[in-house]
């Protein structure tokens, strides 16, 4: 019993405490990234340019986004879809440039990557770069319209 009231057995109890906290308070890991490219479709449109970003949840859990840009004619743009945990950033990117002065253009893009759940979005453009921030939840039917800002 003697061993009880030693000062090794507080300080094997003390160690023991301190690393339990340890594990405890230690920040957890963050799971895998995904990646993935999603070309926008892009058709001439005869109306004035709108900084905002349309998302509608379509059946099947796909996701259309809406957007119009101010691009030239033959001017290809990407999205680049990240996905985290419960957090998605998309990044609207120039592909191809084409020639001449830019026009208003209606950009449209189908993503299937994204499950049907909540997520937390960020949308930048490195277009015209603008940025935006929402949150959605992809059911069926439910819609949204976000404002970018500079």
């Amino acid at each position: 019993m003697a061993f009880f009231d030693s000062t090794i057995f507080y300080l094997i109890i003390m160690v023991v405490a301190f690393m339990s906290l340890g594990m405890i308070c230690s920040p957890k890991s963050a799971g895998s990234a995904s990646t993935k490219i999603v070309p926008m479709n892009v058709a001439p449109v005869n109306e004035p340019v709108s900084n905002t970003v349309k998302i509608t949840a379509l059946k099947g859990g796909d996701i259309c986004i809406e957007r119009q840009l101010d691009i030239r004619q033959g001017d290809t743009v990407n999205l680049v879809i990240t996905k985290f945990d419960n957090h998605v950033k998309i990044v609207e990117k120039k592909g191809v440039i084409g020639t001449g002065e830019e026009s208003a253009h209606l950009g449209m893009a189908l993503m299937s990557c994204i499950g049907q759940r909540w997520y937390s979005y960020r949308y930048e453009s490195e277009v015209n770069g603008m940025w935006c921030t929402f949150e959605f939840t992809n059911v069926v039917g439910n819609k949204k319209e976000v404002e970018m800002r500079l």
